[in-house]
């Protein structure tokens, strides 16, 4: 997208000449390909899932002009927090699909929201976003009836304050669209992946681990003064 990056955001490094399209593309190649090496010395399971990263990474790429491209983002999250269950046994297990579900919506739903940020977007597109959002959180409160711990069910306060951040910003940003509040909300939206995480963390292992995911909201927002998120 750096044509379109050169006409909607000629700062950004690329488009501004900083950095060269084909040291772009060596660059992010050989991180692509490290992170193939690393996974194969992890176990074969973990390099398929890798396998299905890299490919969703490309197809992303290849359609992101298309309808497919938000699934396919989805997809990228998806696996992405299944390659970080080293623990499993087996490859795609029921339990692990749950979570994976929920993050595969929020994804999507949260690409089709930031589709066109810079133009605008139209309510329609952006309301349809904001549900699938919403959506994606209230599944969360779901976890407790599909096998796993009820121990860990104070998650669903975290959830329930989710959702109700998650329906105020698209539902105001949807009657006033703007370029500037949209990507503002994307920024939102994005780092309300950490939080997702750290409910399914405390889900599957309590207060404790999810407070160690929520933790990195805090150089997630120091980076976001200098590293454009959306």
């Amino acid at each position: 997208d750096a044509d379109q990056d050169a006409a909607e955001r000629p700062h950004r490094p690329i488009p501004s000449g900083r950095i060269a399209r084909p040291t772009a593309l060596r660059v992010s190649g050989f991180l692509l390909a490290c992170g193939m090496v690393l996974t194969a010395t992890v176990s074969a399971q973990a390099l398929l899932v890798a396998t299905t990263i890299f490919s969703s990474v490309i197809f992303y790429n290849l359609l992101k002009q298309t309808q497919l491209a938000p699934p396919m983002m989805g997809l990228c999250r998806a696996f992405n927090l299944l390659l970080g269950m080293y623990g499993l046994e087996t490859l795609l297990p029921l339990p692990a699909t749950r979570p994976m579900g929920v993050m595969f919506l929020y994804v999507t739903s949260l690409t089709i929201f930031a589709r066109k940020e810079a133009q605008g977007g139209s309510w329609t597109r952006l309301l349809l976003g904001t549900a699938g959002i919403s959506a994606a959180v209230l599944g969360l409160w779901g976890f407790r009836w599909y096998g796993y711990n009820a121990r860990y069910g104070e998650y669903r306060y975290v959830a329930t304050v989710m959702l109700a951040a998650a329906l105020y910003v698209g539902i105001a940003v949807s009657l006033r669209p703007s370029p500037q509040r949209i990507q503002l909300a994307v920024k939102s939206y994005v780092m309300g992946i950490i939080l997702l995480d750290a409910c399914i963390a405390w889900v599957s292992a309590g207060p404790l681990a999810a407070l160690g995911v929520a933790a990195l909201l805090i150089p997630c927002i120091l980076l976001a003064r200098f590293l454009r998120v959306t």
